[in-house]
């Protein structure tokens, strides 16, 4: 009732799981999406975990930062930037709400919008017959790298009518089966036994979007719904983390200026 009644609430005297007690319970009461914030990826990860087993897996997000200083890109890491991207295909194409788990340090990197986000995805479905080279698309306007075998996010193998490919939307590739330029079935594989895994519908097809579009980004909070609620589980050392963040951020930049 107090957050009903007020835009800010503080709540003091957590200790241990309580804070992920309390964002569990404001989201099944509420049944609203929630930003969860934490100090640090440690404390995300911990977090998502106990999320997770309150109120299901398929309901958490965890959003990490994709590299850990502003500007050095060369450093991102792909799974987190798989992470990321799954989270803003969510935002863009679910209308479910979830709770999204993410250190302070993720706010601090920009996202694309809507349509940019749109322009280096595509929804692929079992049944479709597509009026394209799936493989030309891949290489050149996905950028995706062919490969022997698929083993990370932006590569693609063919043998016959089998295109492996690892989107960034996933933490799994997929393996499509084509019929002509029908997509005949979709299924998830492991990529250390290189077996097909779970037979699937339909899977977003999405390229890098740290390097695919040049567009204008913006904060991930311009892309959320208006009635999202955000939990910070410490907001003074957020904003000092963020603030330390945008220093860096200067101090870099001034460095690639010289």
């Amino acid at each position: 009732s107090a957050l009903d009644a007020y835009s800010h609430v503080s709540v003091k005297g957590f200790a241990g799981s309580a804070p992920s007690v309390f964002v569990a319970e404001l989201f099944l009461v509420k049944n609203k999406s929630i930003l969860f914030l934490t100090d640090d990826k440690e404390d995300a990860l911990y977090m998502t975990a106990e999320m997770e087993e309150m109120i299901g897996k398929e309901k958490v997000l965890y959003f990490p930062p994709t590299h850990l200083d502003p500007y050095e890109t060369e450093k991102t890491q792909n799974a987190n930037l798989v992470l990321r991207t799954e989270v803003l295909n969510r935002l863009h194409n679910d209308r479910f709400p979830r709770v999204m788990v993410a250190p302070f340090a993720a706010l601090g990197e920009k996202v694309m919008k809507k349509e940019d986000f749109k322009a280096i995805s595509h929804t692929i479905k079992t049944g479709d017959s597509l009026d394209f080279d799936f493989v030309d698309e891949l290489l050149n306007h996905y950028n995706f790298r062919h490969s022997d075998f698929v083993s990370e996010p932006g590569e693609f193998s063919v043998r016959g009518g089998i295109v492996d490919v690892f989107s960034f939307s996933n933490e799994e590739p997929y393996r499509i089966t084509f019929f002509g330029n029908e997509v005949e079935s979709i299924k998830t594989f492991d990529i250390e036994t290189q077996l097909s895994k779970d037979r699937i519908e339909e899977f977003q097809l999405v390229s890098n979007m740290n390097f695919s579009v040049e567009g204008t980004k913006v904060p991930l909070l311009e892309l959320a719904s208006e009635d999202l609620i955000i939990v910070s589980k410490n907001a003074f050392a957020g904003f000092n983390i963020l603030k330390k963040f945008y220093e860096k951020a200067e101090e870099n930049f001034e460095k690639l200026s010289k």
